[in-house]
C-alpha cells in the first residue's frame, strides 16, 4: 500500500510539472482581429498580424489555414524567412518554431473578386500550434462595394447564386 501511494504521489507530480510546462508558454497576436472597411470589390486588400512568443518556452507553429479560397496567408519567421503561402485547402507539410521573446509575422491578403462578394463579409486565419489541441483563430471583416453601383442595387442583383443560372443559359443559347 505504501508503494502504491509513492506511486500515485509520483504520477501527480509528473502531471503537475507538464501541466505547468504546458502553461508556460504564450502567444501573442496583435491585433487578434481585423476590419478592413468599406474595400472595393476589384482590388486585394492585405494586412500584417504580428505573432510574439511572450512564454519561456518555444511555440511550434504547425499548420496555416484559412477558412475561404478568397483569403492567403503567409507567415514570416523573425529571421525573415518566408512560409509557402496558405489558403482553405492549402496545409501544406510545413512548421516554424517561435524561440521565447521573439516576434514572427503573418501576411494576409484578401481578394473580394474570388467569389464576387458584395456587402459585409467575414473571414479566417487558423494557426495551427503545440499550445493547444484548437487552432487559434484570427477573424477578419470587410465591407465590399462594387464601383458605380450603389450598395442597395448590388444586395438586390449582384447574387452569383441568381445570375451564375442566366449566365449559363445565354452561354449555352450563344453556342
Amino acid at each position: 500500500m505504501k508503494l502504491f501511494k509513492i506511486l500515485l504521489v509520483f504520477i501527480i507530480t509528473i502531471l503537475f510539472f507538464n501541466i505547468a510546462k504546458a502553461n508556460n508558454s504564450n502567444l501573442e497576436i496583435v491585433p487578434s482581429s481585423y476590419d478592413w472597411g468599406t474595400i472595393p470589390q476589384d482590388e486585394k486588400s492585405e494586412t500584417d498580424i504580428t505573432v510574439k512568443n511572450t512564454g519561456n518556452d518555444d511555440v511550434v507553429i504547425e499548420s496555416i489555414s484559412t477558412s475561404c479560397m478568397c483569403t492567403t496567408a503567409q507567415y514570416e519567421t523573425p529571421d525573415g524567412e518566408k512560409s509557402p503561402e496558405f489558403g482553405m485547402h492549402g496545409n501544406k507539410r510545413w512548421e516554424s518554431t517561435l524561440k521565447p521573446g521573439k516576434t514572427g509575422k503573418l501576411h494576409i491578403t484578401f481578394d473580394p473578386k474570388a467569389h464576387n462578394v458584395i456587402g459585409e463579409v467575414e473571414r479566417s486565419v487558423y494557426l495551427k500550434t503545440n499550445l493547444t489541441k484548437e487552432p487559434i483563430e484570427i477573424k477578419l471583416k470587410a465591407n465590399i462595394y462594387v464601383e458605380g453601383i450603389s450598395e442597395e442595387i448590388a444586395k438586390k442583383y449582384w447574387n452569383p447564386k441568381k445570375i451564375l443560372p442566366v449566365i449559363l443559359l445565354s452561354g449555352f443559347l450563344d453556342g
